[in-house]
């Protein structure tokens, strides 16, 4: 009785975000049985680093302990309970330790239409200085793979990376075992072709249609299944395409500069385990999504 009063004598607060607004910024991060919501917004690669908006969440951005979310006419509603700060990093830093706990970005931008946002095909071409930032935002994205490997014992075997971009990720991991072999596709003539000077073999076309063979990948990397990239819908066709060259007992990555659109209890619905979805930063000063997934030996999808 006395935990139930305690709690209750706890003040609510509210945050509402409209659909004209990026609801995709709202997160919701699991870890030791707490549930916590928070407003993502500009967060730094290094812990004294310059800030921009990226896939990072720090502790700041955390509201408090999630009790409720609404769908109205005004938008998306959380509800929550604020927490002391030191209880937030408190959790933060258990969750970057926790391989149970998990980062999810519920709501989705929905236009008047009923259509989500996404960008024209050309609004990926290799401009020099585009090309650049996408690079350099990878820099935790890269470490974490090449650590995840090593755990795994996976340094030899196929990597496919299904939209490639310019080829640096598959590169990071091809310079930290030799023994990987790099597979890149890209529908982006231009991607591709920058791609070609650091991957082992690159092809240009739509991942709907997947370069390699059926079950022939050992390690497949998703980088494009997310938010203002493609659809919802979208992203599970292409996951499902990409997802039949690989392998049973083979391992996935998937992630990306916005918030990944498929969720954990989706995958498990495809016969994968999610082995962990969420990463932190070498100075373990922020989170992020970062799906590990390994292949069932009979994927529903298959059926």
């Amino acid at each position: 009785m006395n935990d139930r009063v305690s709690l209750t004598s706890l003040p609510v607060n509210s945050l509402v975000i409209g659909f004209a607004e990026k609801p995709y910024d709202l997160f919701l991060l699991k870890v030791a049985g707490v549930e916590l919501v928070g407003i993502k917004s500009e967060a730094r690669f290094e812990p004294e680093g310059p800030v921009r908006k990226c896939s990072l969440v720090e502790a700041h951005m955390v509201k408090g302990r999630l009790l409720a979310t609404r769908v109205t006419a005004q938008g998306y509603t959380a509800y929550y309970q604020p927490l002391p700060h030191n209880e937030i990093s408190r959790l933060f830093e258990q969750a970057a330790q926790d391989p149970q706990a998990s980062l999810s970005y519920p709501f989705a931008k929905i236009l008047p239409g009923g259509e989500e946002s996404v960008p024209p095909p050309d609004a990926w071409d290799p401009d020099p200085d585009f090309a650049e930032e996408l690079d350099r935002d990878e820099v935790y994205f890269r470490a974490t793979a090449v650590s995840l490997l090593e755990q795994l014992g996976l340094q030899r075997g196929v990597v496919y990376d299904p939209a490639c971009s310019t080829g640096a990720f598959l590169s990071g991991l091809k310079q930290a075992y030799g023994g990987l072999v790099t597979i890149g596709q890209d529908r982006n003539p231009g991607m591709a072709a920058l791609a070609r000077q650091r991957v082992d073999q690159v092809f240009c076309g739509d991942s709907i249609q997947p370069a390699p063979a059926a079950e022939s990948v050992d390690l497949l990397v998703l980088r494009h299944l997310n938010v203002e990239v493609v659809t919802a819908a979208d992203a599970a066709s292409l996951f499902l395409a990409s997802a039949s060259t690989l392998r049973a007992g083979g391992y996935c990555l998937v992630f990306g500069h916005t918030p990944v659109q498929l969720p954990a209890a989706w995958f498990e619905m495809q016969g994968f385990e999610v082995l962990s979805s969420v990463a932190a930063t070498p100075a373990r000063h922020a989170l992020f999504e970062f799906y590990l997934l390994r292949k069932g030996q009979s994927p529903q999808w298959a059926a």
